[in-house]
Formats: structure tokens, C-alpha cells, sequence
């Protein structure tokens, strides 16, 4: 499924996501964590219940910056302002998805 970069969140905790489109996230009814693989490290994310609203993505962590640091490896960080970057998010299993260039 294609995805997109993003920068946001409150000030003091902004951070790299994955943007998933309504369309596509029936893919994680029912799930509470998804496992992303980042240059082939499986990693788990939380799904949010504002995940199901407004906010559909997925973060980057205080302790975790694999979103951030795989975008910038990747030359996907910085991006033009108001074109962020598309990715690909591989459906590999039940919750487990690899990240990877379109």
C-alpha cells in the first residue's frame, strides 16, 4: 500500500510518521501493535485509538527513530514543504509490514 512521510505533532514531541489513507486502513482492524521492518530490523509500533479518526499513522518513538533515520539514509528527509515524500508499506503477514521505496 502506498503511504506517505510525515513531520508533526506537539511541539515538544514532534516526530517522523507513516501516514496510512482511510482507504487503507482496514489493514490493521483489530490490531493493537503493528510490526514494521526497517531495513530488514522488525520493530513495533502502537496503534493509537485516534489512529481509527484523524490520525492515521504511525510514529516514530522518543526511543525509536527508525522512521526518521531510514528516511534521511534513504534521501527522503528534508522534503519540499507541503510535498512529503511516498513510500511503500508491504503487507508481509498478519501485523507485520516492510517499509520500502515506491
Amino acid at each position: 500500500m502506498k503511504a506517505k512521510l510525515h513531520y508533526g505533532g506537539r511541539k515538544q514531541k514532534k516526530r517522523y510518521r507513516i501516514a496510512i489513507s482511510r482507504s487503507d486502513r482496514e489493514v490493521f482492524k483489530g490490531l493493537d501493535y503493528v510490526t514494521i521492518r526497517i531495513d530488514g530490523i522488525a520493530l513495533d509500533y502502537r496503534i493509537n485509538r485516534s489512529f481509527w479518526n484523524s490520525c492515521n499513522h504511525v510514529d516514530d518513538t522518543s526511543s525509536n527513530r527508525a522512521i526518521e533515520e531510514w528516511g534521511i539514509k534513504n534521501g527522503l528527509i528534508p522534503w519540499n514543504k507541503g510535498k512529503p515524500p511516498k513510500v511503500n508499506l508491504v503487507p508481509v503477514g498478519y501485523g507485520v509490514f516492510e517499509l520500502s521505496l515506491l
